[in-house]
């Protein structure tokens, strides 16, 4: 949550953060954050407590979801952020920054329009 630039969305940049925390401490991401817990995506997220509640605020600020929408939504951005993070953290992709921030806006636009579409029923807009 420190080091934010007024120029990007806050909750963009705690994705961001955090994939160049893998990117920069490698092993101690590992450690923290690739070990074997088995905790559920719904636990996971809920262990960051007081944090949670400030990421919350930050994804009401972006969005029009309510409550119950926003923790999904988190769990969802959380799973591909870690992702990328994992990816990272094992020298299996190399990154520049503008590509994770260009990946974090895509997942997030994407993420919205599944909102829209709730049912998540693949949309086809003309068949081959």
């Amino acid at each position: 949550m420190e080091h934010m630039d007024d120029d990007i969305p806050q909750y963009k940049q705690i994705g961001i953060n955090y994939i160049k925390f893998a990117k920069k401490e490698k092993k101690l991401f590992q450690t923290l954050f690739m070990s074997e817990i088995g905790l559920t995506p719904n636990a996971f997220i809920s262990k960051d407590g007081e944090n949670y509640e400030e990421i919350a605020k930050m994804i009401k600020i972006s969005t029009n979801l309510n409550e119950n929408d926003i923790k999904a939504f988190h769990t969802k951005m959380w799973i591909f952020c870690h992702g990328i993070a994992s990816l990272v953290a094992n020298n299996t992709i190399d990154l520049e920054n503008k590509q994770i921030e260009q990946l974090l806006s895509y997942e997030f636009q994407a993420l919205m329009l599944l909102e829209e579409n709730s049912n998540n029923k693949w949309v086809l807009k003309e068949k081959i």
